[in-house]
């Protein structure tokens, strides 16, 4: 009788360890997605190159007049900046494939479009993204008629963006390999490369000879908030500085 109950308290222990182990491996698979921009962001691109003349044969005459809202204004030597007002992570949003309201990821943000002037000025508008907090909420369907307005690959997206990529159901046209982003056209590979914030760093169009025909850089920038510390710091800095120097010339001058 004690072996008995022994067996069965060996096997009770075995079982409930099982099922500790499951629940452990369950948690692990699931990944926690974030938004990794924070308000007062600023991230500025420059256009670096944009054969205008190819651009017309592959994506029509008015590729850069309104039919792609990303590349409205584009031309060699003009810049575009966000600034980032809200992120909200408990966004809904309609999701196809599932045919309900979903938790998403939202970031509006100030826009100031491409331009070639040397001061910004006043800010065109304001825009936003929108992804799915859950990847596998997306259907192939939905990127393929939404993502062009955005330059074929949208700007920003959640963070660790490499799982991101991989648990999402991309459209035939795309392929990713870690945080890089590749859209296929029939006459134009377009190859995305995003930062640890999930911004992009690195877009380059290529045309069917493998020759680059826009390549846009990101350049970094510091948000507001950082700026003011900066600037204070870099102040009091200069004015210890000046304080020593002026100390030195007085000591000096008594002896």
């Amino acid at each position: 009788m004690i072996i008995l109950r022994l067996k069965h308290s060996y096997l009770s222990f075995i079982l409930l360890f099982a099922l500790t182990i499951g629940n452990i491996s369950i948690v692990i698979a699931q990944t926690d997605y974030r938004i990794s921009v924070t308000n007062l962001d600023e991230f500025i691109w420059t256009c670096n190159t944009c054969n205008e003349e190819e651009m017309e044969e592959i994506f029509g005459n008015d590729w850069n007049s309104g039919k792609y809202v990303f590349f409205s204004g584009l031309k060699e030597g003009a810049r575009m900046k966000w600034e980032i007002t809200t992120t909200d992570e408990n966004f809904e949003f309609l999701s196809i494939k599932t045919g309900a309201m979903e938790e998403a990821f939202r970031v509006l943000f100030d826009l100031w479009k491409w331009t070639d002037d040397s001061k910004w000025g006043e800010e065109d508008g304001n825009s936003e993204i929108v992804h799915f907090s859950d990847p596998e909420h997306y259907l192939d369907f939905y990127i393929q008629n939404s993502y062009p307005d955005m330059g074929y690959t949208p700007f920003w997206f959640p963070n660790p963006i490499e799982d991101y990529f991989e648990n999402m159901d991309w459209y035939e046209w795309y392929n990713v390999e870690g945080k890089i982003l590749t859209c296929e056209l029939e006459e134009a590979k377009i190859i995305a490369v995003y930062n640890a914030k999930g911004i992009v760093k690195d877009y380059k169009i290529y045309n069917e000879n493998n020759e680059i025909i826009v390549d846009i850089t990101y350049k970094s920038s510091i948000p507001g908030f950082e700026l003011y510390v900066v600037l204070g710091i870099t102040s009091i800095f200069s004015a210890g500085i000046i304080y020593v120097i002026r100390q030195k010339v007085f000591i000096n001058r008594r002896d």
